[in-house]
């Protein structure tokens, strides 16, 4: 029996399936949530519970922050070096997109985990709920490599006329 060597996977193969793994994440934690979280002691039902106006308010507060926080500090990235040469340029770009990529997960998640927390402080999976979507909204809007996202990216990049080959690579082939 002969076997065939393992075709490499490219960096945007990676990448997706890392992103579609934490995305899936919050979800999957809301499924378990719903079956295992809250308490019986209490006389409202877990998953029907209305939640306390200030947790909830604190939820939205940290969505409209972030909203705000992550276009402002999860694109910063070192412009790619005049003069590097295409291939060295390439993996450079490809490290510093998947290191934004990761600071805006990270930034996205906040609400998320926040809502875990408050959820089980006030025995409301709703908080829960408000939290997932917060962050599933944040991590469509700047983690999930659309072609906006790998723009946005590749314009910081490229700032001093280094092509950083992220569109190629994302088959996003012309620009916006």
């Amino acid at each position: 029996m002969s076997s065939q060597p393992a075709a490499p996977t490219s960096f945007v193969q990676t990448l997706r399936v890392t992103i579609t793994a934490l995305v899936a994440a919050p979800v999957l934690i809301g499924v378990v949530l719903a079956f295992a979280g809250g308490s019986d002691t209490e006389s409202d039902n877990w998953l029907t519970a209305s939640p306390d106006p200030i947790f909830a308010g604190i939820l939205l507060v940290a969505g409209v922050a972030l909203f705000a926080l992550i276009p402002a500090m999860g694109y910063k990235a070192q412009p790619l070096a005049p003069g590097t040469d295409a291939d060295v340029a390439r993996k450079q770009a490809q490290g510093r997109f998947q290191t934004g990529t990761f600071l805006r997960f990270a930034m996205a998640e906040a609400p998320v985990l926040i809502g875990i927390a408050l959820a089980f402080v006030d025995s409301s999976y709703l908080l829960y709920l408000i939290g997932a979507v917060i962050g599933l909204t944040l991590m469509y809007l700047h983690v999930v490599p659309t072609r906006r996202v790998v723009e946005r990216s590749a314009e910081v990049l490229e700032a001093h006329g280094v092509d950083s080959g992220l569109h190629q690579e994302f088959g996003y082939g012309d620009r916006l």
